[in-house]
């Protein structure tokens, strides 16, 4: 069977939230009921009622691995960039006939597999240019076209924005899920006239609300990673479309002279 890309990050997010849980209960394990290092790995999920920290940790997983996906098929597009699609010497002046050759030039690269964005932009740009004839015309075709593949890219960053806005609510949800069972199963002892009992519940009490808010904690540890690798692809796509336009600009569409 043969998996497709996000088929295979939903399985290694769901195997590593579950394999995230199991290491945390495995290792709060040999600590006493009630040290801060129980607590603490507790808190992180490590517990049967870590479930709502696996989901976070599945999902964070899940979104690592698109983000990384995405950050390493626009470093590939990048590549191009220094492939010398085009001429760079200076002063150079380009006839139509140049232009034409250019296309030529395109057109073999992609039937020998050499197909990437910034082909097709040039591609795009000189039949354009021997449709027209007219060089404004085609740097307004240039510059749509950098904008809708721009949009197309950004629209396959949705999903793991979304994602990780869930793991945010997932973690406030942990968070009152805790302080009702908390709630619940110290009631009983609240009621209790002994003294001794009664502080032996507000101890409960306040364990297991400092154990609810472990939920919370881990999702915005999850969103500070997830957001640094989020906003490094937006910051690397812009780059990538500010050169990419300018490199055709400068290297083509400005130098296109008709005597």
């Amino acid at each position: 069977m043969i998996f497709t890309p996000k088929q295979f990050n939903t399985l290694l997010a769901i195997v590593g939230g579950l394999l995230v849980w199991l290491l945390l209960s495995a290792v709060s394990s040999p600590f006493a009921d009630g040290t801060y290092a129980r607590r603490y790995i507790i808190a992180l999920g490590g517990g049967p009622n870590g479930y709502i920290q696996a989901i976070c940790y599945g999902l964070a997983i899940y979104t690592f691995l698109e983000l990384r996906g995405m950050i390493q098929a626009l470093n590939k597009e990048s590549e191009a960039l220094g492939m010398n699609l085009l001429p760079e010497q200076e002063h150079l002046v380009l006839s139509p006939e140049e232009v034409a050759k250019i296309k030529l030039g395109i057109i073999d690269l992609e039937k020998r597999g050499i197909q990437n964005m910034l082909t097709s932009l040039i591609l795009k740009t000189c039949n354009q240019y021997r449709n027209e004839n007219s060089v404004s015309d085609t740097y307004s075709m240039l510059f749509s076209q950098m904008r809708t593949l721009k949009e197309r890219l950004e629209s396959k960053t949705e999903i793991p924005k979304y994602v990780i806005s869930a793991i945010s609510m997932l973690g406030f949800i942990g968070t009152i899920i805790g302080l009702s069972n908390g709630i619940f199963s110290a009631a009983p002892l609240m009621a209790q006239v002994n003294p001794d009992e009664k502080m032996a519940g507000m101890k409960l009490i306040t364990g297991d609300f400092s154990l609810a808010f472990g939920s919370t904690l881990v999702a915005l540890l999850l969103m500070i990673w997830l957001s640094r690798y989020y906003h490094r692809y937006l910051s690397k796509l812009d780059a990538y479309f500010a050169t990419a336009e300018n490199y055709v600009i400068e290297n083509l569409i400005s130098r296109i002279y008709k005597g």
